[in-house]
């Protein structure tokens, strides 16, 4: 059923109409800054307890709240679910984000200052992409390529993958964990546990990500970015699926003809090749559902 939810969802959110007017990252962000307000001033709050309080308290309140409408009816629970993964896809509309971005390149006439632009193009400013091609300005912008993936991994794969196993609960915990990034009203041991509970739970379906953009792309370059890199490595989740996701467009390069800034080619290229990876990850899911029904 999970997986008949998600598909739904799919199809609604991505031909029908986003619900990212009923989104956003303000319910985790003042939990956060409430709780860190009452008890965050105690000894005791710190690393893994505060962490766990910050975390478990919502979860332990959305598995109630569903066991209640469950028990209540079984159809109320299911369309509960579904609008609950709906609203933990983002929080941003990510294909409106790029159109958005494109008009704002087209606007400046492709150059480096766009005014405007959607936060999440930077996610990616900080990683090590790896070494320089041959092709500045690719390099150049190789970061926003690397932040579209990265945020289509967050919105999109990421939320779909634990509903399927742990339904809204498991939806909840990944976008709590991934809106509370770097929260400012949370003490510097809790956001860094955080931290590694996100990382936890990115941990594998990162790597299927991985796998499901080298089918979606470029296979063979894709795995041995992915081989060299180090699939196993910690903590590296982002910077793996970035790197993927840049070898998976084959680096930027591009072997035809166009009319288009290239910059803008490139990012059609990302935006093609995160929507076909979503298929991908649709048959994943699929099929996983076939082999535990």
């Amino acid at each position: 059923m999970n997986f008949l939810l998600i598909l739904i969802a799919a199809v609604i959110e991505f031909t029908v109409v986003s619900f990212e007017g009923l989104r956003s990252d303000r319910w985790s962000n003042d939990w956060a800054a409430w709780i860190n307000q009452v008890v965050g001033g105690y000894a005791w709050w710190q690393g893994v307890v505060g962490a766990s309080i910050t975390l478990v308290v919502p979860v332990l309140v959305v598995a109630v709240v569903f066991a209640m409408i469950g028990a209540w009816s079984e159809f109320l629970a299911h369309l509960a679910s579904w609008f609950a993964l709906l609203l933990m896809l983002g929080p941003m509309d990510l294909n409106t984000d790029i159109e958005t971005h494109k008009r704002n390149i087209d606007v400046t006439g492709g150059g480096d200052t766009v005014v405007n632009d959607p936060e999440f193009l930077v996610r990616a400013a900080a990683l090590n992409l790896g070494e320089a091609t041959d092709d500045e300005d690719f390099d150049r912008h190789r970061s926003e390529l690397a932040s579209l993936a990265l945020t289509a991994d967050t919105a999109w794969f990421q939320p779909f993958f634990w509903f399927f196993v742990l339904g809204p609960v498991g939806a909840v915990l990944y976008r709590l964990c991934a809106n509370l990034r770097g929260a400012a009203d949370l003490n510097a041991d809790v956001l860094a546990m955080i931290d590694q509970v996100r990382e936890l739970l990115e941990w594998l379906p990162g790597r299927i990500t991985v796998l499901a953009m080298g089918v979606a792309g470029t296979l063979v370059p894709v795995f041995e970015t992915a081989r060299a890199f180090g699939v196993l490595r910690w903590r590296v989740t982002a910077e793996l699926v970035a790197r993927a996701a840049l070898a998976a467009i084959d680096h930027g390069r591009i072997h035809e003809m166009i009319t288009l800034d290239p910059r803008v080619y490139r990012i059609n290229a990302m935006h093609a090749l995160i929507k076909r990876t979503l298929n991908v990850w649709l048959v994943i899911i699929a099929s996983a559902a076939l082999l535990v029904w």
